[in-house]
């Protein structure tokens, strides 16, 4: 029975442990043509809950992600929706990830 009580316990001390090796990313999303920062474009860490909107000067920060590789996709409207496969994102760091979005020619 102690056995199967220290197990438990290490496997909860593990998984907590696991839990707190998070990254995070950032970057900028502009126009492809132009250059010109894009505010509002829909970040997104594809397979997770984690997203976020750029702000005014197209940069974005999405925290908390847990440590791993992603794609990450950029949309907005009126461009077409861009994606960065192979993204890792390492503890206790961040990864710089910048989009240029095509705009539509719709």
């Amino acid at each position: 029975m102690r056995y199967v009580v220290l197990l438990f316990l290490l496997t909860l001390i593990f998984q907590s442990s696991s839990t707190n090796e998070t990254g995070s990313i950032c970057g900028i999303v502009m126009d492809k043509d132009t250059g010109v920062p894009i505010a509002h474009a829909n970040v997104v860490v594809e397979g997770t809950t984690f997203d976020t909107l750029s702000r005014g000067d197209g940069s974005y920060v999405i925290t908390g992600i847990p440590a791993g590789e992603y794609t990450i996709r950029a949309m907005m409207f009126g461009h077409e929706t861009q994606k960065k496969y192979r993204i890792t994102i390492t503890a206790g760091s961040s990864t710089e990830v910048n989009f240029a979005l095509e705009q539509r020619g719709d």
